[in-house]
């Protein structure tokens, strides 16, 4: 019943079935109608041999929206999920990687750690400093990018697509410049996917850059293909790093359409009125957000702290969920935020630390980095992932994409004795007692590798592909001197029953009763490069957008921090962001 429970608005949405431009406040319910409209269309509509296509913006959306439709039990064989990255790489590369110069001899995808440590090289040899930003997007002809970047930039730019080129490596950015490049270049290929795509589905379309549009655009254009956009223009964040928040004229014009359906999704079911009328104050347009939930929560709170000092902040903040832990609040409806990642790290451990039988969930704090194209990381997936009902289509779904991974790597897995059971009970049987992390995923790897019959180092791409996940590890437990027993990785792989510890960025789509935000200072939000390379109305306007996602993650109660003893370089003490000063003084908190 895919449509049971649904507001008229949504009900509308879900069934509409034409080109649509869906837009949604905090809390509407955006997800549960985009979840709704994709199970109508599979239930409804014989699709024969075309796909769904959902596009989302992190893996963890993807995972979310994917759960929600096995709650149906509707077959999904004629469905798609996942980043547009993934998109790119499934749909457009390995199918048609001989239609590109950086592919057609082979290629490999590295990880952001891999990326950086290239970089970091670079810049060594170059003489650059550490801190150095090096633009390494290349423009739409696939050029290196000099427009307003530094001769030395521009130098460790070059060097590093030299390198890549040389070693037939791309990276994250890469992806998106090949795919665009093989449509436009090839429109067969572009036709080809148009017939074969129901509807596209795009959800959060606000944070969509122009490579991602040129990419849609290939394939909407040729008029065989519907699309779905939703989102909320006042939670675009990442116009930073070229995001672009088009109109209904706008993404006519981009997908050559001849119209497009605008829709709304009104009323928030997710905060208090008190909540909301907060948040509002940091929306570019002002629109009416009337709260719909009726649920009764143990305390409701609007706080803002300017006078703890950061040596106090752990504990500060420890005292608060203690606080609602011991109202009956439950740990996994609690989350604590901060703007940077490395913050996050350190002030996860220092919690931790502080609260040692309170159960954490931190993704930012797993040992091994989350490199979903990975082979090897699907498998330490699949085996960390517990054995039950709820889990059952998950496990069976990434015992699927491995088989399918290691035959695309060159394995031979035949198909009467390399099964899903095959693998699952492969995986399952496996015991390993290593006291570090590396030995431990070390050990995982080649004991299934010895137990499916095949070997890591047969194939130049699974040796490369088990390197570089070994590597990273490495780096990321040197670099964040983070967590490395192994009997901790299980709580990295399953729903979280913990405090979340996030950073503002990565909590966009969630919501919880309790937020607790740090670090609301400026050079954080907005940050440094936001104030120093662009005009002040931008800086601002890139500081309310962060501020609105932040406090629209909160049910019921909001604590934000702006923390008294960091300085700059030059010893300048941080000062409190000030649309959030502004905003707090206007409303007297």
């Amino acid at each position: 019943m895919p449509l049971k429970n649904l507001t008229k608005e949504q009900h509308d949405a879900a069934t509409y079935d034409e080109n649509l431009l869906l837009t949604a406040c905090p809390g509407s319910g955006k997800t549960k109608t985009l979840v709704a409209k994709i199970a109508y269309k599979l239930q409804n509509q014989n699709l024969g041999k075309k796909f769904l296509v959902a596009i989302t913006y992190t893996n963890v959306a993807a995972y979310t929206i994917t759960d929600r439709l096995d709650s149906f039990s509707i077959p999904s064989n004629n469905l798609w999920i996942g980043t547009i990255h993934s998109f790119c790489l499934e749909w457009i590369i390995k199918p048609y990687k001989g239609f590109s110069s950086r592919t057609r001899k082979g290629y490999r995808l590295i990880d952001q750690y891999e990326a950086q440590d290239i970089l970091d090289s670079i810049k060594k040899n170059l003489n650059l400093n550490s801190y150095e930003k090096i633009n390494t997007k290349l423009n739409p002809d696939e050029t290196i990018c000099q427009h307003g970047v530094s001769r030395d930039s521009f130098l460790a730019a070059q060097q590093y697509h030299k390198y890549l080129s040389e070693n037939k490596l791309i990276d994250f950015d890469l992806i998106l410049t090949i795919a665009a490049t093989i449509l436009v270049e090839h429109p067969k290929i572009a036709i080809r996917l148009s017939h074969l795509f129901d509807s596209i589905f795009v959800d959060e379309y606000q944070d969509t850059n122009q490579t991602q549009y040129s990419i849609m655009r290939e394939i909407l254009k040729h008029g065989n293909t519907k699309i779905c956009l939703i989102g909320d223009v006042d939670q675009a964040i990442y116009t930073g790093l070229g995001a672009i928040v088009k109109n209904q004229t706008e993404i006519c014009q981009e997908f050559s359409l001849q119209k497009i359906q605008v829709m709304t999704l009104s009323g928030c079911f997710r905060s208090t009125q008190q909540i909301i009328d907060f948040y509002s104050e940091f929306q570019d347009q002002k629109i009416s957000i009337k709260s719909q939930q009726h649920s009764t929560f143990p305390r409701q709170a609007l706080l803002y702290n300017r006078t703890t000092h950061r040596t106090d902040l752990a504990v500060a903040i420890s005292v608060i969920v203690e606080d609602y832990l011991a109202l009956g609040v439950p740990p996994h409806e609690i989350a604590i935020l901060h703007p940077q990642w490395y913050e996050v790290t350190a002030l996860g451990r220092a919690i931790s630390k502080l609260l040692p039988n309170t159960p954490f969930d931190a993704p930012g704090l797993s040992p091994v980095p989350h490199c979903h194209e990975n082979v090897w990381y699907k498998l330490i997936r699949l085996h960390h992932l517990e054995i039950n009902n709820k889990n059952y289509n998950k496990r069976i779904r990434l015992g699927t994409e491995i088989i399918r991974q290691l035959s695309e790597i060159g394995f031979s897995m035949d198909d009467t004795t390399h099964t899903i059971r095959y693998l699952l009970k492969a995986s399952n049987s496996i015991t390993i007692d290593e006291p570090g992390v590396v030995e431990y995923i070390q050990s995982l790897i080649l004991t299934f590798c010895s137990n499916l019959k095949i070997n890591v180092s047969d194939h130049k791409d699974s040796l490369e592909q088990y390197d570089s996940l070994i590597k990273a590890t490495h780096l990321r437990i040197v670099k964040d001197g983070i967590d490395t027993d192994p009997k901790n990785l299980k709580k990295y792989f399953n729903e979280s029953i913990g405090v979340k510890i996030t950073t503002c960025h990565s909590t966009k789509g969630e919501e919880y009763q309790v937020v607790i935000c740090a670090g609301l200072l400026e050079g954080k939000i907005p940050h440094w490069e936001e104030i120093i390379n662009q005009r002040p109305t931008y800086s601002a306007y890139m500081a309310k957008r962060l501020l609105y996602v932040i406090s629209s993650r909160a049910k019921a109660a909001l604590h934000l921090f702006s923390e008294k003893g960091i300085y700059t370089a030059s010893k300048n003490e941080y000062t409190p962001t000030k649309q959030l000063s502004l905003v707090t003084t206007k409303l007297n908190l």
